[in-house]
C-alpha cells in the first residue's frame, strides 16, 4: 500500500481549521478510499474489516501551560488525529449488523517521543449518546460535517467533561489501570459523583444518571493500543488517516445489531462520537511506601492532567461521488443509504429506501 505525499494546502487547512469555526471533517474523498466497481461506494478495508464511510478530525493539543516540552509537543501532540469508520454486514430481511471503528492517527515521532514511566495517556470513547449529538444537525449527507464538540453537545457540557476528567486523581497509576479509573468517573461510582454532570444530562441515553457505552483505552504505557504492523497490511487496502504517512492505531470497535428503521440508522451510523483524550504525568506524588507522598522528579511531556474533547462524525463522500455531483446538488436519501451500506449490498437495501427517504426529507 502506497502512502501519498501531502498536498501542502490541504495539510494547512486540516491542522489550522480548528482555530476558526471548527474543522471540516475529512472523508474518503480526501484519502482516496478504494471504490466498489460500478458504484460510487467506498470499500475501505482495515485489518480485514470493510468500512463504507469515514470521518477524520484533528485532535486539539494540550494548552501550552500544561506542556513541559513544547518542541516535542508540536511534533507529536499537534499531529494527532481521530478517525471514525462505519459499515454494515451480515444482515437479513429483518436485521443487520453495524460496525463502528475508531482509530488514532499518530505522527512518525509518536512512539519515540514518550517515556511511559513519565507520561500517560487515555482515550474515552462515548459510544452511546443521544441522537441529538451530531455535527450537521440534520444536514445533507453529501457535505462533510463541520464544527466542534460545542456544536454537537454544548460548550457547557464540553467544559464539564474536561473538568471532570482533569479532576481524577491518577497519582501512582499508569497504562490501562489509570484509564479504567478515569472511566469510572463517568459511568458512576467515582469520587467526583454519580458519573453525569447536569450540563450533559440531555446528551445521554438509558440511565439518566450516568454515561453509557464508555470505552477506555490506554494510548501510552502498559496495555496501550499499538500501530498496525507491516504484516497486518496484507488485509488493509485503505489508510484512513491524514497526513497519509502517519501511523494508524485501532483504539476500539463497536458492534451492534438493529432493524431497518431510520432511527436505528441514525443511532448506529450517523451521529457524532465524543472522544475524550487525557494526557497526565505518571507517578506524580506517588506514595513512597512509608505513608508519605513524593514527587519522582517527573520530567514528562505534561506537568498536570489535561483533557481535550474531540467529536468525530462520518460522511459518505468518496472521490467517485464527488465527480458525479454538480455544485449545490443535494443527494437524496436513497443514494446516501446505498453508498453507506456498500455497493455489494445494494440488492438487499430496498426495504429501507422509503423509510430513509422520509428521514432525510
Amino acid at each position: 500500500m502506497t502512502r501519498q505525499t501531502i498536498p501542502p494546502l490541504l495539510l494547512t487547512v486540516f491542522l489550522t481549521a480548528h482555530t476558526q469555526a471548527g474543522p471540516k471533517i475529512l472523508t474518503c474523498a480526501d484519502v482516496e478510499c478504494p471504490i466498489v466497481p460500478n458504484t460510487t461506494s467506498a470499500n475501505c478495508t482495515v485489518l480485514g474489516i470493510e468500512y463504507t464511510a469515514i470521518g477524520i478530525v484533528p485532535h486539539d493539543p494540550p494548552p501550552p501551560d500544561a506542556v513541559t516540552d513544547r518542541q516535542t509537543a508540536e511534533k507529536t501532540l499537534q499531529g494527532l488525529s481521530w478517525t471514525k469508520a462505519v459499515g454494515t454486514d451480515d444482515f437479513s430481511k429483518k436485521e443487520r449488523r453495524f460496525r463502528q471503528g475508531f482509530f488514532l492517527g499518530t505522527p512518525p515521532e509518536f512512539d519515540s517521543s514518550f517515556d511511559a514511566s513519565k507520561t500517560g495517556a487515555c482515550a474515552l470513547l462515548f459510544t452511546q449518546v443521544a441522537p441529538v449529538v451530531r455535527l450537521d444537525k440534520g444536514g445533507s449527507s453529501h457535505v462533510a460535517p463541520e464544527g466542534t464538540c460545542s456544536d454537537a453537545l454544548s460548550s457547557e457540557c464540553v467544559a464539564a467533561l474536561m473538568r471532570r476528567a482533569e479532576g481524577v486523581d491518577l497519582a501512582g497509576l499508569a497504562g490501562q489501570e489509570a484509564c479504567d479509573k478515569l472511566r469510572g468517573e463517568f459511568v458512576g461510582g467515582g469520587a467526583a459523583g454519580g458519573g453525569l454532570d447536569e450540563e450533559c444530562a440531555r446528551f445521554v441515553t438509558g440511565d439518566q444518571r450516568r454515561w453509557s457505552g464508555v470505552r477506555a483505552r490506554a494510548l501510552i504505557g502498559e496495555g496501550a493500543v499499538e500501530g498496525i504492523t507491516a504484516g497486518e497490511n496484507g488485509t488493509t487496502n485503505c489508510w484512513p488517516v491524514w497526513p497519509r504517512e502517519d501511523g494508524l492505531r485501532v483504539v476500539g470497535e463497536v458492534k451492534t445489531t438493529g432493524g431497518y428503521d431510520a432511527s436505528t440508522l441514525q443511532r448506529n451510523l450517523l451521529g457524532a462520537t465524543p472522544i475524550l483524550t487525557v494526557f497526565y504525568p505518571v507517578n506524580r506524588n506517588k506514595d513512597n511506601g512509608n505513608g508519605n507522598s513524593e514527587n519522582n522528579g517527573n520530567n514528562g511531556l505534561v506537568s498536570r492532567a489535561t483533557a481535550q474533547l474531540t467529536c468525530v462524525q462520518v460522511s459518505d463522500l468518496t472521490t467517485a461521488s464527488n465527480e458525479t455531483m454538480t455544485p449545490g446538488e443535494n443527494e437524496d436519501g436513497d443514494s446516501f443509504a446505498i453508498r453507506l451500506v456498500g455497493g455489494s449490498q445494494v440488492a438487499m437495501w430496498g426495504a429501507l429506501m422509503a423509510v430513509v427517504f422520509v428521514f432525510w426529507a
